[in-house]
């Protein structure tokens, strides 16, 4: 699943962005744009790399698994600073983001209790589906949106609001 989102769903995702935000860009260059992604180039980088079975240097793979343990610590904490700088009041909480919040916290759920129950999934895979689609929007997101400037403010009370909805769901 993280694969497809990696390798076709945020590509895709990434040139629509850019068709809507750049029209004056040619389709070449939405492409070069995507390809250029840290979000998109570094997964595959790291996907070719494990496919064609190549070994890095021990230093190599020491300097990135530190970088690694302290990144995703990192962006989340960033990520909370501006998230605590967001005020949700009720004058916001309007229908665009009281819906996308519903489908993410609600409907997805619902949506992956149905999946798992018509694929007759063990217990263990039912369960880590249905939480797995019951998780808060993630801030990957809001990074998105922020890169290509588009609905940022938005994005993110959906991903603080969701967070909170996402604990009783």
């Amino acid at each position: 699943g993280n694969i497809i989102q990696v390798i076709i769903i945020q590509p895709i995702f990434i040139i629509l962005l850019n068709t809507l935000k750049h029209k004056e860009k040619s389709l070449l260059k939405k492409i070069a744009s995507v390809v250029t992604t840290p979000l998109i180039i570094m997964p595959i980088i790291g996907i070719l790399l494990n496919y064609l079975q190549v070994t890095l240097p021990t230093p190599i793979v020491d300097a990135i698994s530190q970088i690694g343990s302290g990144a995703s610590g990192l962006a989340l904490f960033a990520f909370g600073l501006t998230l605590g700088a967001t005020k949700i009041t009720a004058q916001c909480l309007k229908f665009d983001l009281l819906s996308v919040v519903l489908i993410k916290s609600l409907v997805h759920p619902l949506v992956a209790i149905f999946i798992a129950y018509l694929m007759k999934l063990e217990s263990y895979w039912f369960n880590s589906l249905v939480i797995a689609a019951s998780a808060p929007t993630a801030f990957v997101v809001y990074l998105i949106s922020k890169q290509f400037s588009t609905e940022e403010e938005l994005v993110k009370k959906v991903v603080a609001l969701s967070s909170v909805v996402a604990t009783v769901s």
